[in-house]
């Protein structure tokens, strides 16, 4: 549970918001995070090499990061942003020095953003809009649903016996995201399926592949009827995905 800081308060209160599926669209998130429109921008670089973009579209899109990173806490110390601007600022070539030690500043920054969002939020007073916007779409950007991540918020926030700083929250945060990831394998049963190819994909099972599945995974169960199954894997709090096992 969060500490008797009204800042606090309110930023967890616009955490919320953000995470909410009920909340109306103008108090929503519209933008990426920083680090995936970094992400963002090197892909735009790949695309205006290939033809697919114009060179202002990707001037346009460094122009806008240039400026969010120098004041996102959560990209380093001044500077380490700083050198990260100057990438950004610089004319780049797809696989180029540029764009290469973006990419690698990029991966180094997604397992300690938050991090360093908590240590920067134990030494200074940050807007509750701007703290709440970066935090929450991080966490989305890494992968999690927004009713993931709001039931975990409203636990931390609400329900959890261990009285916390913003900053607390921030690194529980972190340490969400960088645990090792489980996903789950589920057979849907289909009581009526359309005709298949024979180089079908691998998710979609036969009637007798998914009667043998089902063995395999549960002997004791008794046969259900079926026409066939589609095979899914699922990251808990992130998106569904047909599995290609």
């Amino acid at each position: 549970m969060l500490d008797d800081n009204q800042c606090h308060h309110d930023t967890a209160k616009r955490m919320l918001d953000f995470a909410a599926v009920a909340t109306p669209w103008h108090r929503r998130l519209w933008r990426l995070g920083t680090v995936l429109e970094l992400s963002e921008l090197l892909e735009a670089v790949s695309a205006r090499a290939l033809g697919a973009l114009a060179e202002s579209s990707v001037k346009y899109l460094g122009d806008v990061l240039a400026k969010r990173i120098q004041r996102d806490p959560g990209m380093g110390s001044p500077a380490e942003r700083g050198q990260l601007i100057k990438h950004v600022n610089r004319t780049m070539q797809a696989d180029g020095h540029d764009w290469v030690a973006l990419n690698m500043l990029s991966q180094e920054s997604r397992p300690v953003y938050l991090s360093r969002w908590a240590s920067h939020l134990r030494s200074a007073e940050t807007g509750c809009e701007p703290t709440a916007r970066a935090i929450v779409s991080h966490i989305l950007d890494e992968g999690y649903s927004a009713e993931a991540t709001h039931k975990w918020l409203t636990y931390q926030v609400k329900y959890n016996k261990t009285a916390m700083q913003l900053s607390d929250l921030c690194d529980e945060a972190q340490a969400l995201l960088n645990r090792p990831k489980v996903r789950f394998t589920v057979l849907v049963p289909l009581v009526a399926c359309p005709p298949l190819p024979e180089d079908r994909p691998a998710s979609w099972l036969s009637s007798s592949q998914t009667a043998d599945w089902l063995s395999s995974w549960f002997p004791a169960a008794p046969g259900i009827r079926q026409a066939g199954g589609l095979v899914l894997e699922i990251d808990p709090g992130t998106s569904t995905r047909l599995s290609r096992q």
